[in-house]
């Protein structure tokens, strides 16, 4: 017999059960639900309180069988196709642009409205919102498409 099944037959709520077992209700519903094995202490708990209609091994048993059937579940997730910046290709466009024009930061900050502390992210290719991203790239005269590359999840 189940965990669940005796908690069904015995009419006693989760929360009584848990009382009893001194856990509580979210415990026991991960029991019932074979999303958390109990440790050894409650598995004899919940043994003696079945009268042993629930013990230890068909814990490990079910889970066990549980956890096969995941492994084995429906086909393999496909792989996804995702895009990433390029960040460290964005940076180095960011820095060759601004040392060949001979822009200092603060002279790139009042040209662009961009704080200071958002270029040096950009330099050193840190991530920025999709707004100072598109400013600078619009400043690089460079498509977005430049700086994404394709990744597999």
């Amino acid at each position: 017999m189940t965990f669940d099944d005796w908690i069904k037959k015995s009419g006693l709520s989760e929360r009584q059960v848990g009382e009893k077992l001194g856990v509580s209700q979210t415990a026991v519903n991960n029991y019932r639900r074979l999303q958390h094995i109990p440790e050894p202490d409650i598995r004899d708990k919940i043994e003696k309180m079945t009268g042993g209609k629930v013990t230890g091994a068909e814990w490990l048993d079910l889970w066990r069988q549980r956890r096969e059937a995941r492994r084995k579940g429906p086909a393999r997730r496909k792989m996804v196709r995702r895009w990433r910046i390029d960040r460290q290709q964005f940076s180095r466009d960011i820095r060759q642009r601004r040392v060949r024009d001979g822009m200092t930061f603060r002279r790139l900050e009042k040209a662009l409205c961009l704080d200071k502390a958002v270029l040096h992210r950009a330099e050193a290719g840190e991530s920025l919102s999709d707004d100072n991203f598109a400013v600078l790239l619009n400043w690089l005269g460079q498509p977005a498409s430049v700086y994404l590359k394709i990744y597999q999840e």
